[in-house]
């Protein structure tokens, strides 16, 4: 099981450093009309630097909520991977941020895939 991990939920377009000692790894999806998605992973120091960083293209959905539940869950298996202890997660998704934090998934794809996070996130 993965270490805890502080989770912010961030709705401004600004990067803010973490405390110091730490990683923060931003993650964010977007969807294109034609049913592609994507979505990246950013993990910089304190100080700004890029210390890590991954992107996936995929196709085959239209749900911009499952783009950025995978999107999470990419982060959690980067972080696991890597064995890092020390890290925020910073996103957008308010419905991923608010089923996390409450600990209520709605029974869909992403529900599911957020509440599997949300337990590596425990």
């Amino acid at each position: 099981s993965s270490p805890a991990l502080p989770f912010v939920d961030r709705n401004n377009k600004s990067w803010s450093p973490p405390p110091r000692n730490f990683l923060k790894l931003n993650v964010d999806a977007h969807l294109t009309d034609d049913g592609h998605w994507g979505f990246g992973l950013l993990l910089r120091r304190d100080d700004g630097r890029c210390v890590g960083a991954a992107t996936r293209l995929c196709k085959g959905s239209k749900d911009v909520d499952l783009a950025e539940a995978k999107g999470l869950h990419e982060a959690i298996t980067m972080i696991t991977e890597l064995r890092l202890t020390r890290v925020i997660i910073e996103l957008d998704a308010a419905k991923i941020v608010s089923a996390v934090k409450k600990k209520v998934f709605p029974r869909n794809q992403w529900g599911m895939l957020t509440q599997r996070c949300a337990r590596a996130l425990d």
